[in-house]
């Protein structure tokens, strides 16, 4: 059906991911069978992305563990943040995420300042149209 069923290890709860682009021909490619990554070499070819595509905006890094800086956890946060900020509802991104509660939800979405100016003025701009 296009979808990734599994059960999140931390909490045992069961999320039901939608398959989108690309992601059918990668689990193709490998028989379904996807090969293991060290957090280490996965860590490594995101900071490799990143300088390939000439990355240039600031970020502010208000929390660190250690050297990290971009890792499996910071794509799923920034996910989970490009999906809200695209207007994907709250309650609908908690079942793919696997949040269990609002509170902890909002804890894990990263906007800053100008996102949610931006994002503020897009909505008013679209109540004008519909007026």
């Amino acid at each position: 059906n296009e979808v990734i069923n599994l059960k999140q290890r931390k909490v045992h709860k069961a999320v039901v991911i939608p398959m989108i682009d690309y992601v059918p021909t990668i689990l193709k490619k490998y028989n379904y069978a996807l090969p293991k990554v060290s957090s280490y070499k996965f860590n490594e070819r995101v900071k490799e992305l990143g300088e390939r595509i000439k990355l240039t905006q600031k970020v502010e890094i208000v929390r660190k563990k250690g050297n990290t800086r971009v890792s499996s956890h910071t794509c799923r946060r920034s996910f989970c943040t490009n999906m809200y900020l695209s207007g994907f509802p709250a309650e609908e991104l908690m079942r793919i995420s696997g949040h269990k509660s609002p509170a902890a939800f909002m804890r894990y979405i990263k906007v800053d300042n100008m996102q949610a100016a931006n994002r503020l003025k897009a909505l008013r701009n679209s109540l004008i149209k519909q007026s």
